[in-house]
């Protein structure tokens, strides 16, 4: 070999090597630099719809101005072997990111989460509301599944159910926009079943109750006061009026029963037939009218020890109780007097 050729083969091996020291360092630098330098908020939200492809994916991160290049995103998720490994969702952004925190991110799922709290005594229609209120689920696809056999089955109770009315726990809840009715409603009834222990199914046997009815009766008393001590008191007059054979003569039931009510109760309404006047129906109505709380549920189960078989609203959230028709007359004329 010549030592001009010597002095080329010389040269191509420092030229490749620089190249690729540089290539190296290129490779570094972008590895663990932000993910973009545009001048864009420090965080943003960014969706990723159902079904979107990677390339589709990328060009809605470069769109949003949270990736600046496209190019060398594709290879680092090709080269991870994470192109198909993406997941839909909606993602607070931090810009400061580098591209395999953003990469992660995405393949974790870690989707931005939102705060539903669902209070006690709100019916299956009012909770479907207030989660499509909060931009979680569509209403009408709610009741789309309210009888949903699959769902009732879910229910750790027996019999079997025969709609999902009364056994959406009321509880504080974190769902993605992306979570499904479907996946919704799974969760609340998983809630449902974790706080109706073996230990209530012991107790309904005792009063020869199936956890079904249970959940109708807490469903009355929850929809009858929202104060706790009342509680057992409010059951107590239940649990010994149907010992009795006597009518439960419960306005919330006949509400639940009249549709679109306009919040005016009329004596045309308790004399109006229909499954759910427990003014004209003995026995308790054909399922629950809301969905209780635990405080409900254990009330319903251990009632007070009283003769109670009579009680009125004092207008002040609490309740005057009585054992006898005289008294607890008495008691409405001075009470409804006064509301």
């Amino acid at each position: 070999m010549t030592k001009s050729a010597m002095k080329v083969g010389v040269i191509f091996v420092l030229l490749c090597l620089t190249s690729g020291g540089i290539l190296a360092f290129e490779t570094y630098r972008y590895l663990h630099s932000p993910i973009t330098h545009l001048q864009v908020p420090p965080s943003k939200l960014i969706t990723i719809p159902k079904g979107a492809g990677f390339n589709q994916i990328v060009q809605i991160l470069a769109e949003h101005g949270v990736l600046d290049q496209p190019n060398r995103f594709r290879l680092l998720a090709y080269f991870r072997d994470l192109m198909f490994e993406l997941k839909a969702g909606e993602y607070e952004v931090q810009t400061s990111w580098t591209p395999n925190q953003m990469l992660d991110h995405l393949v974790e799922g870690r989707s931005q989460l939102y705060k539903v709290t669902i209070p006690e005594g709100l019916t299956f229609e009012e909770t479907a509301e207030r989660f499509e209120q909060a931009g979680i689920g569509k209403k009408e696809n709610f009741l789309l599944l309210k009888d949903n056999l699959s769902l009732r089955e879910m229910l750790d109770i027996t019999p079997v159910v025969a709609s999902l009315e009364g056994f959406l726990f009321p509880e504080t809840y974190f769902f993605t926009r992306n979570d499904t009715e479907m996946a919704i409603l799974t969760a609340m009834i998983q809630q449902f079943n974790q706080n109706y222990p073996d230990e209530y199914r012991r107790k309904a046997a005792e009063y020869r109750m199936t956890d079904y009815e249970v959940v109708t009766l807490a469903s009355i008393v929850e929809k009858e006061t929202g104060r706790d001590q009342d509680r057992p008191l409010i059951s107590a007059v239940f649990h010994n009026r149907l010992k009795r054979k006597m009518r439960l003569e419960s306005d919330p039931t006949v509400i639940y029963g009249i549709d679109n009510f306009d919040g005016n109760l009329t004596r045309k309404h308790l004399k109006t037939p229909h499954p759910y006047n427990t003014y004209r129906n003995f026995g308790l109505p054909p399922g629950p009218i809301c969905n209780p709380g635990k405080a409900s549920i254990q009330s319903t189960l251990y009632p007070e020890k009283v003769s109670f078989l009579y009680f009125v609203s004092r207008g002040d959230g609490t309740s005057y109780f009585s054992s006898d028709l005289k008294t607890h007359n008495k008691a409405v004329r001075r009470y409804q007097k006064k509301q």
